[in-house]
């Protein structure tokens, strides 16, 4: 078998020039009239046009500082930018080192392995890469009167090449042209038999055999024929890179020389490997002290699935099983950066079946959300942190791949989280570009002490830490997932903005999304909407704001929207009273709107006051009266006992709630207080508790003279008979009916049978 023979690769390089005949001419004659600065100044417009309209070589460059660097989109969009204006001055350079190699410095470590390897008259493979420029270092060989012949691909362009060819003004140096032909090695056997340097490319594959080595956090293809050659003339091969330094000024480094030796039987692959992975480490060496010098703009890395595993943990169904949207956004963000993700849903499947998928799958990374920490009822209540222990401990025996922990449950206590449950990360707030930002450094195997808006086991986030911007990828839904929350549910859960102004003494939103409203594309979620339907058959959405109506125009537009695309999908959300009119509901009416939740909390003023309310209850009353004039059914909740309750308030709001007509009444009794809140603060105040007293365990705060007990007896008295009332132990009475109406094809809440 000879050992030199090229064999078929697959070529993701070219090996072509970016750029016409003319720009390089430009630059060339730029060059020699104007100089070397002028010439880097006309690379200013250049490189930001190839940062627009070269999207391969942007994704290329992107990727590769991925690898480098912990940076967010923006600022890898600017240091691609740096890194083509580094390339431009780096291929100008070369120019003017051929032109007049004594204007450059060149710093040298190293470099008598060269000479007298040169000198020894055996031939010398010189190694280099697409990384700094090698230039210099044959401007150090030419002063050395040794001559060099440089591989070059014959697949450029015939006018391009003349021309470049042309600007090398040096006779040491002879270019040997290879296309990847079997015969391309003896030309360069021959030159290094008659003792002369062949200065060749250690990172592209031309033909031939390869090696996959591990290279910057993947797996990249090295060529092997570099060292057959060497091994073949029996000549030494040595590993130099020159990194630019400055204007006209360049530090080189070379490596002690190896012999490269094939088995007799010609079986050369792995012996010849081990000087490829020493050729990746040097270049890897390199690249961390000249991060911007890496000059391969296509997709260098092989592209291999990292699988995330994206679990959802809840498993309460009362009221109804909520769709874990976050989920699908979040697959989508992952999906952006080549990541493999699958979804699963601890509703749908066991401990046992997501033992079997993790070991089958095997994911680099788990997440895991956590909707809620408990059912926030002190009638009922229920904690889901053993269960949630549970679900990492079972991840823990199956996989040792890092955990991280998110969703809303998880934002309210995640330092507690991360070190009850054991968790690798946690990630507080929406999570879309953070989890992209931990998986890239997870697969890279870099630090991710960068990442200072992640918790870890470790130390808490860093107060103020910059997180990366909230982006829109839309979402990816897993089929058998989403088909049985339809079932089950009969509505799935879609998003249309983030975070929350409001004020509400006990609320959590504020501390989970952050209180800076911020409204999703129109047209992404109308489109989100109509593919949901056409997917899955969904003919009810519930558009889960923490308020849905505080952008009127943008609200409008949403409906428009959804009216243009004739869409038959119902929908319903969380409105509060203020600012809805007649116009208002007809145009969210036409758009499928039809049900209205309302956040009212009290029918009472001093207790609206005393919960942080906006509105009053002549907000209340008016939104009924224009709810009820659309044909809309609505469903008020209201919470009794929290601050500023009284008995005679608790007597005022039973009484207004016989005014309002089409109306259902949740009830509830008590406030969960959670940390962080201003209701934590209250209660603090006036327990002398202090606030740490509030956290994982359920605390509630009920207002001077009452409990659970009490507040429930008073609206049982009021709601017995009425028909139109849910109390927190109805809840689960009432599944049993609720799924025998499922069964009948009936979607939406369908509280509005109760309606009266």
């Amino acid at each position: 078998m000879d050992p030199l023979k090229a064999q078929d690769s697959r070529r993701a390089w070219t090996g072509r020039t970016r750029g016409g005949y003319f720009g390089n001419w430009l630059f060339i004659r730029v060059l020699r009239l104007l100089g070397l600065r002028a010439a880097y100044l006309l690379l200013v417009p250049v490189s930001f046009y190839f940062l627009v309209f070269a999207p391969k070589a942007f994704k290329a460059s992107s990727d590769y500082l991925r690898r480098r660097f912990n940076f967010g989109a923006l600022r890898r969009f600017y240091h691609s930018y740096l890194h083509f204006f580094r390339f431009g001055q780096v291929l100008l350079d070369r120019i003017a080192v051929a032109d007049d190699p004594r204007r450059f410095r060149v710093a040298e470590e190293g470099f008598s392995y060269i000479t007298d390897a040169a000198a020894a008259g055996k031939g010398l493979v010189l190694l280099g890469a697409h990384a700094g420029g090698w230039e210099a270092a044959m401007s150090l060989l030419g002063g050395k009167n040794i001559k060099v012949n440089v591989v070059r691909f014959e697949g450029e362009a015939e006018n391009i090449r003349g021309l470049l060819e042309k600007s090398v003004k040096t006779s040491n140096i002879r270019v040997i042209g290879v296309s990847g032909s079997p015969g391309d090695s003896l030309a360069l056997v021959e030159a290094l038999g008659r003792g002369e340097v062949v200065a060749m490319h250690g990172d592209r594959t031309l033909g031939g055999r390869t090696a996959k080595l591990p290279f910057l956090g993947g797996k990249a293809s090295f060529p092997l024929w570099p060292y057959a050659v060497a091994a073949a003339a029996g000549a030494p091969l040595i590993h130099t890179f020159a990194a630019r330094a400055g204007a006209y000024s360049y530090s080189l480094k070379a490596w002690p020389p190896a012999l490269p030796v094939l088995e007799k039987n010609g079986a050369e692959k792995e012996p010849l490997k081990k000087y490829a992975a020493a050729f990746a480490a040097h270049l890897e060496e390199f690249l961390a002290a000249n991060p911007l010098q890496w000059f391969n703009f296509y997709p260098f890395w092989e592209k291999e699935a990292k699988k995330v595993l994206l679990v959802s943990a809840n498993t309460e169904v009362s009221p109804y099983p909520a769709y874990p949207a976050a989920l699908p956004r979040l697959a989508a963000a992952l999906a952006t950066r080549g990541f493999q993700v699958t979804q699963y849903d601890m509703l749908t499947g066991s401990l046992e079946e997501l033992d079997k998928k993790i070991r089958s799958e095997k994911p680099f990374l788990i997440g895991v959300s956590l909707r809620n920490i408990d059912n926030t009822d002190s009638c009922t209540q229920r904690s889901y942190i053993d269960g949630y222990s549970a679900l990492v401990s079972a991840i823990r025996a199956a996989s040792c791949a890092p955990i991280v922990l998110g969703g809303s449950g998880f934002s309210i206590f995640p330092e507690e989280l991360v070190a009850r449950l054991g968790a690798d990360y946690g990630i507080a707030g929406r999570g879309e570009e953070a989890l992209c930002e931990l998986a890239d450094a997870v697969a890279l195997g870099k630090a991710t002490t960068a990442l200072g808006y992640i918790y870890s086991k470790k130390r808490p986030a860093r107060p103020g830490a910059a997180r990366p911007p909230v982006s829109l990828h839309g979402a990816e839904h897993e089929k058998d997932m989403l088909g049985y929350y339809w079932r089950e549910a009969g509505m799935i859960g879609v998003q249309t903005k983030t975070g929350c102004p409001l004020n509400c003494v006990y609320c959590t939103y504020p501390l989970i999304d952050g209180r800076a409203a911020y409204s999703f594309k129109t047209e992404a979620v109308a489109d989100e909407v109509v593919r949901l339907h056409k997917a899955a058959g969904v003919d009810y959405v519930f558009f889960s704001d923490s308020v849905f109506n505080m952008d009127r125009a943008g609200e409008m537009e949403l409906a428009e929207a959804l009216i243009k695309r004739g869409s038959p999908v119902k929908w319903g959300a969380f409105f509060s009273p203020r600012g809805i009119d007649g116009e208002y509901l007809d145009a969210l009416k036409r758009s499928g709107l039809t049900h209205i939740e309302f956040g009212s909390d009290s029918f009472s003023d001093p207790v609206l006051e005393a919960y942080g309310k906006g509105f009053r209850y002549a907000d209340i009353s008016k939104a009924g009266a224009e709810v009820f004039k659309a044909g809309i059914p609505a469903a008020h909740y209201l919470i009794f006992g929290g601050p500023g309750e009284t008995a005679a308030t608790v007597k005022e709001t039973l009484a207004r709630t016989r005014e309002q007509k089409l109306c259902v009444l949740f009830a509830a009794f008590g406030m969960r207080v959670f940390p962080g809140t201003p209701l934590a603060r209250l209660a603090a105040a006036e327990t002398g508790a202090g606030t740490g007293a509030y956290g994982l365990e359920p605390a509630f705060y009920f207002a001077p003279g009452f409990d659970s007990a009490s507040l429930e007896k008073l609206v049982n008295q009021e709601a017995a008979g009425a028909g139109n009332w849910l109390l927190p132990r109805d809840y689960d009475r009432n599944l049993k009916l609720m799924g025998r109406l499922r069964a009948r094809g009936k979607s939406g809440p369908l509280w509005e049978y109760l309606c009266r």
